[in-house]
């Protein structure tokens, strides 16, 4: 899934862009923040966050492709080959993940949106909170053009808003106030909930959101930035396999932080 070349003028002044509002809404300074995104083809991401203060060695890379995680790890650099759901989902909060880059580079169908989303939602391991940066294509996409339709209509938001990143954004303000409202069904406060929640969730998330054309000038990008708190501790069983290869990453990590067994010390 997602485009070949992730290289040109327009798409680096995005990235840029991104990676400067991303540094805005943390709460932490770069150098502190524990970061999990997709490599791409030629692991861009983390050159431009390196040249913005953050540490190589808190730069998590995540890609599906085996020979791209391989060739980062030669370079003595985090990576791991997983899905980035599963990656998510199978986390645990030591260190906690303080933002998450989901460069996705397809289309918004209800597999994307209910995989990303209920992983955020199952996560223990997302700090509070983690700043979200997800990029998603629209048009020339019919499976994601019908969901956005089926979409807008189920939550009642006009089909003129066709910029997936505000419709991924109000899927899961949807989704987390159907949760909330789970939480407190019966109580005193549920016939006042969806307005002052809705409203203070959007307020508290902050969102904003970009668009551009990718190299073949046709696709239209969507990005969407914004503050996600996690919902609380989960009962969802985590597996067992990802878990053990999200542990051994982690230790990996710890040798290179503490110069151990021929590992360089994390760079400043």
């Amino acid at each position: 899934m997602g485009l070949d070349c992730y290289k040109y003028g327009t798409k680096n002044n995005h990235r840029r862009w991104a990676w400067n509002q991303i540094i805005r809404m943390s709460h932490k300074k770069p150098q502190e923040l524990i970061v999990a995104y997709l490599a791409g083809p030629d692991d861009i991401d983390r050159e431009i966050a390196i040249q913005k203060g953050f540490k190589d060695c808190n730069l998590i890379a995540i890609d599906a492709d085996v020979m791209k995680v391989n060739k980062i790890k030669q370079l003595k650099r985090p990576a791991i080959c997983i899905d980035i759901v599963d990656f998510i989902r199978n986390w645990t909060g030591n260190p906690p993940i303080d933002i998450i880059i989901a460069d996705l580079c397809s289309g918004l169908t209800r597999k994307v949106a209910k995989d990303f989303m209920t992983s955020c939602f199952d996560s223990t391991g997302l700090a509070s909170p983690t700043v979200i940066y997800i990029n998603l294509m629209r048009g020339r996409d019919q499976v994601g053009g019908l969901y956005s339709k089926q979409f807008t209509e189920e939550v009642g938001i006009n089909n003129l808003f066709k910029h997936r990143g505000f419709q991924f954004f109000t899927h899961l303000t949807w989704h987390y106030y159907q949760w909330m409202l789970q939480q407190y069904h019966g109580s005193n406060i549920t016939y006042f909930i969806e307005d002052i929640v809705i409203d203070a969730m959007v307020k508290n998330m902050v969102p904003i959101y970009n668009s551009y054309k990718s190299k073949n000038k046709k696709t239209i990008m969507d990005s969407a930035i914004f503050k996600y708190y996690p919902l609380g501790p989960t009962n969802v069983i985590k597996d067992r396999d990802i878990g053990c290869k999200l542990a051994a990453l982690k230790a990996w990590r710890t040798m290179r932080i503490n110069n151990i067994k021929g590992f360089a010390p994390c760079a400043k």
